[in-house]
């Protein structure tokens, strides 16, 4: 089997053998990445990543055609929810807990416990359809057959679960990831709490060291106030240089915090020279996965009947030809028992999370919202295109109306600059969940050549974000001064 896990910085394969508990793994390949080819996840240089993978392809001495790829680029949330089994309410479910997803929005959910009143505890996240069918026709056109896709943070979960030395224990994990931080807390070996946390200074610095000390300090005391770690907390530490450990080490004199590198396991065998800390996510994506443990792939493929053409190595819709001498009958009959399925499915989800002592869950409400988000859309893309044409000092209103209704009720265009081609626009948001995933549907809405995008700053509870638009290059632009 083949792992690829793609992240900010590198491209990370690891193939092997796994039997029960046990993994070998026969070789590791680590292929940097151009800063900035790789956003959380969001692919902003398709053509240098897309060539990473051609030269990652050659260098697996392995079949490829059915690789799992290992992924961060979905927005992930830790919820409890009912204990739903069905895919249609545990969507509707995911929905709610996502407010502002879009209709092309895919919704998954891994259960990792339970409470006391039978509620699951999930984690639970969101994709765009666009950012999993772009991942696959990057793989596929590599040569590359992708059978699933997981996020980085599931395969880190698995990893645990198999290894005896960290199965059971309790402890806060730091893996690093460019200037991101994916943090877990791990009691008694199941993950209760986990988060990706954007870091501001300079790496392999004393600041960067406080950043990392402040932010697992945070993490362990919530977890202490919560009750899922008390006395000192060992923190485990992956994707760090050696200097940068050094530097951690010294910061880390708090004697609440004990770190250390994640430890090998003797439960994977790796090759020699390969360290378990510097490829947990590669790792963990060849361990087993379980029935409930999140797909993307097969979510897409659920959600709208995708297949994949081997022979040419793309992917396509499935083309449903119905005849025209049964039309009539059939569009009839599927409008009738669609209408009786969704009224039936809101009932009972209304009467389940009324059960469940829940907050109520608008499935209408939602289905109404993500249609004027996606009509607002197109209809920026036609704004923009004036802008194009006869310049942006005409069109800044307009623009600032249309993109206004595309940042939904979770985020606030605050303003709007145009010089030549290029236009900035500053955000703000209350939920920093939510801007990964605005910027992913500025992105879809093909409303501007190129959206840029650095990450937020939070100041006074509010975090605030800047995109850097540019215009097709097709026609001179005005400038507003």
């Amino acid at each position: 089997m083949v792992s690829v896990y793609i992240s900010n910085e590198k491209i990370q394969a690891a193939y092997g053998v796994t039997a029960g508990r046990s993994t070998e793994i026969e070789k590791v390949i680590t292929i940097p990445i151009a800063r900035g080819t790789v956003l959380n996840g969001t692919v902003i240089g398709r053509e240098e990543l897309s060539s990473a993978l051609i030269v990652l392809a050659k260098e697996i001495e392995a079949p490829i055609n059915k690789v799992r790829l290992i992924i961060s680029g979905a927005v992930t949330r830790y919820v409890t929810v009912p204990d739903v089994r069905k895919p249609a309410y545990r969507r509707a479910l995911l929905e709610q807990e996502f407010k502002g997803g879009s209709g092309s929005s895919l919704y998954a959910g891994q259960i990792l416990g339970y409470c006391s009143d039978s509620r699951a505890e999930m984690l639970a996240c969101m994709a765009e359809r666009e950012l999993v069918e772009g991942y696959v026709r990057l793989l596929s056109e590599a040569g590359f057959g992708v059978s699933s896709i997981e996020l980085s943070e599931c395969a880190a979960i698995r990893l645990v679960s198999q290894c005896g030395m960290l199965c059971g224990s309790s402890f806060v994990l730091s893996a690093l990831d460019g200037s991101t931080a994916v943090q877990f807390v791990f009691a008694d070996g199941e993950c209760r709490y986990t988060e990706r946390r954007r870091l501001y200074s300079e790496r392999c610095t004393e600041a960067f060291s406080d950043e990392i000390r402040r932010s697992v300090k945070e993490l362990a005391e919530s977890a202490k106030e919560e009750q899922k770690l008390s006395g000192a907390v060992n923190v485990l530490l992956c994707g760090y240089s050696d200097d940068e450990l050094a530097f951690l080490r010294s910061s880390f004199s708090d004697e609440e915090l004990r770190i250390a590198e994640v430890p090998e396991q003797d439960e994977i065998k790796l090759p020699y020279s390969e360290k378990l800390s510097e490829c947990i996510f590669a790792a963990g994506g060849l361990m087993p996965a379980d029935k409930g443990d999140i797909d993307l792939l097969a979510e897409l493929k659920r959600d709208n009947s995708y297949h994949f053409r081997a022979d040419g190595h793309t992917l396509r819709r499935n083309a449903v030809i119905v005849f025209a001498v049964i039309m009539a009958v059939a569009v009839t009959a599927c409008i009738t028992a669609l209408n009786i399925h969704k009224n039936t499915l809101r009932e009972e989800l209304a009467e389940l999370v009324e059960r469940a002592d829940a907050p109520a869950y608008d499935v209408a409400a939602i289905e109404e919202e993500n249609a004027l988000l996606h009509d607002t859309a197109a209809m920026l893309a036609d704004v923009s295109e004036l802008c194009n044409e006869n310049g942006f000092a005409l069109y800044k209103d307009d623009m600032f109306l249309r993109l206004n209704k595309l940042c939904g009720s979770n985020i606030r265009l605050t303003e709007i600059r145009g010089n030549g081609l290029e236009i900035m626009l500053g955000f703000e948001a209350d939920d920093a969940a939510a801007v990964p995933l605005f910027v992913q549907r500025l992105i879809g809405a093909d409303a501007f050549g190129s959206v840029s995008y650095s990450g937020y700053s939070k100041e006074n509870g509010i975090y605030k974000f800047t995109l850097e638009c540019k215009l097709d290059d097709g026609a001179e632009v005005d400038r507003d001064d």
